[in-house]
């Protein structure tokens, strides 16, 4: 057998097929442990539940824009202050930061929101954090689920998320598929998936 590629060459393969897929219109995911359990594990769930019938997913990129085949909801919503990357987005779009999601939501509207690669990728000092995931919170029905996806690496870690009080509003939750409420992947980078439920109330809004 002969000899393995070096990863550099594989990378500059990867980043080849990546182009031609998009350039001719398909969709171009990367494959990667922590994006199985995203894709293969957390999507599928939510796709299954009933209750989970809007759903947003915070930023796009290319290897996101086949998201919204995956989740098999009533409305599937994402959001990205980059017009840039609108392209890659589904057809309930929301061109701004999560600092802001409270002007384009009504409380309570959605199911689930998935914050993966912002915090840490942008999101970075506490007030921002403070302030976007307070809308999280409010926008969010009661019952409803937060996934932050986070790299538990110093150069992605701006501070302990657990010191933030906006998500000690939440309660944390088992995600019964693995078990944890924190879920850290085997990646060089440390992927983490923290999973959070609003509190129930004693009676739930009408959209």
């Amino acid at each position: 057998m002969g000899k393995a590629l070096p990863e550099g060459v594989r990378r500059r393969i990867r980043l080849f097929e990546w182009q031609a897929r998009l350039f001719l219109g398909f969709s171009a995911p990367i494959h990667s442990e922590d994006r199985r359990i995203l894709e293969r594990v957390i999507f599928p769930y939510f796709s299954k539940e009933d209750e989970a019938q809007i759903i947003l997913s915070v930023g796009c990129e290319f290897y996101t824009r086949h998201y919204s085949q995956l989740i098999t909801c009533a409305e599937f919503w994402t959001m990205e202050p980059d017009p840039a990357k609108a392209r890659w987005a589904a057809t309930h779009h929301i061109e701004d930061k999560l600092e802001n999601l409270h002007h384009h939501a009504k409380p309570s509207y959605f199911d689930v929101i998935v914050c993966n690669g912002v915090y840490g990728w942008g999101l970075n000092d506490r007030e921002s954090c403070e302030i976007a995931f307070n809308n999280c919170f409010n926008c969010l029905r009661p019952g409803g689920a937060l996934i932050i996806g986070w790299n538990d690496v110093p150069e992605r870690r701006p501070f302990p998320l657990d010191e933030l009080h906006a998500l000690n509003r939440f309660l944390k939750w088992n995600f019964q598929p693995l078990q944890a409420w924190r879920y850290l992947t085997d990646t060089s980078y440390r992927h983490t998936f923290d999973f959070y439920k609003k509190p129930m109330e004693k009676r739930d809004f009408h959209r």
